[in-house]
């Protein structure tokens, strides 16, 4: 079992998979739940439009982390501490369904689509 509690933490303009400001566009297909007091994220594309104005279309990410966010603090975009999970060789997710333990401890992931490629 994963302890999410203890994942890296990483300040969020160096989180895994997150583009600089102006590069990103979007992120989709993700899936979140709020756990005791944590909310993570997980799964998804991050979709990012090409770096110092290159021309070019966007390009995508697949997203094989949970992300998670300590609520018992305020912090604001610039403040937040974001941890990482690695999932290791968990197949990556998009559009999962997750949903707290009774004990709200820990959470679950049911169905998802897995991809190997993103949907730009």
């Amino acid at each position: 079992m994963t302890d999410f509690v203890s994942g890296d933490v990483v300040p969020v303009k160096s989180a895994p998979n997150v583009p600089a400001v102006e590069n990103f566009l979007r992120r989709s297909y993700h899936s979140s739940t709020a756990v005791s007091d944590f909310v993570y994220i997980d799964g998804g594309e991050v979709i990012q439009l090409p770096t110092n104005n290159q021309n070019g279309n966007p390009t995508g990410k697949l997203v094989n982390v949970t992300l998670s966010t300590d609520m018992r603090i305020s912090w604001t975009n610039d403040t937040v501490s974001i941890r990482s999970i690695d999932k290791g060789a968990a197949p990556n997710l998009n559009k999962q369904i997750l949903w707290p333990s009774t004990d709200n401890q820990t959470f679950f992931a049911f169905e998802g689509e897995q991809v190997t490629t993103t949907s730009e």
